[in-house]
């Protein structure tokens, strides 16, 4: 199901590699959207990343996180925790 797939896909549109479900993913990613990378869920991803939007790098909850990332919030570089930011 899908269209505008360039790739393979299962449900969604707009994928350009491998899609499960979602849409305008650039790479493969399960459930998302606007995923520019690897996603499991989330939207707007560029990298790798499971839970969250916004993640230019590796995040798996959170958002707008420019690289690695667990919980949290525009994180610059790795950052561990629920909350606190860490910029190394």
């Amino acid at each position: 199901m899908g269209f505008d797939n360039a790739g393979n896909l299962n449900a969604g549109w707009n994928n350009y590699v491998n899609a499960n479900v979602g849409t305008g993913n650039v790479g493969q990613f399960n459930i998302g959207y606007e995923n520019d990378g690897t996603a499991n869920v989330g939207v707007w991803n560029v990298g790798e990343r499971n839970i969250g939007f916004v993640n230019i790098g590796q995040g798996l909850v959170g958002f707008a996180n420019p690289q690695n990332g667990d919980v949290g919030v525009t994180s610059v570089l790795e950052r561990l925790g629920s909350g606190g930011v860490v910029l190394t």
